[in-house]
């Protein structure tokens, strides 16, 4: 596989950045990483989401480790996946950390970690 450099990197942000302007699609971050899965050149456009570079990020390198892209990966495993994103991104679980102390419904966690954690 020929070697990334630094201008072919610009040039395929710069497209990239130019098509989602011309298609008009919300603010993004675009993460173009190197053959060996390092992080080559990242931009994020003005009002995009907070964890939008960490979502960007996993899916270009899902996407290098799987040898296909991001839309095959999608088609391939079903909308579930990409719709626990946060989970992958470090947010935990959906709901993690919702409830407090002071909340009627409370119960103190007991495990090792919110995958094993039951409830008293």
């Amino acid at each position: 596989m020929a070697n990334l450099t630094l201008d072919v990197a610009r040039k395929i942000l710069d497209a990239a950045l130019a098509k989602a302007v011309e298609k008009k699609f919300k603010p993004l971050v675009i993460t173009v990483l190197d053959a060996r899965g390092a992080v080559k050149i990242a931009a994020a456009q003005d009002g995009t989401s907070l964890m939008r570079a960490e979502i960007a990020h996993g899916k270009a390198y899902g996407a290098l480790a799987m040898g296909m892209g991001s839309r095959a990966l999608f088609q391939r495993t079903g909308p579930g996946l990409f719709r626990r994103r946060g989970e992958f991104a470090g947010a935990g679980p959906p709901g993690a950390g919702a409830r407090r102390r002071s909340d009627p419904g409370w119960r103190r966690p007991v495990g090792r970690g919110w995958r094993f954690r039951r409830y008293v």
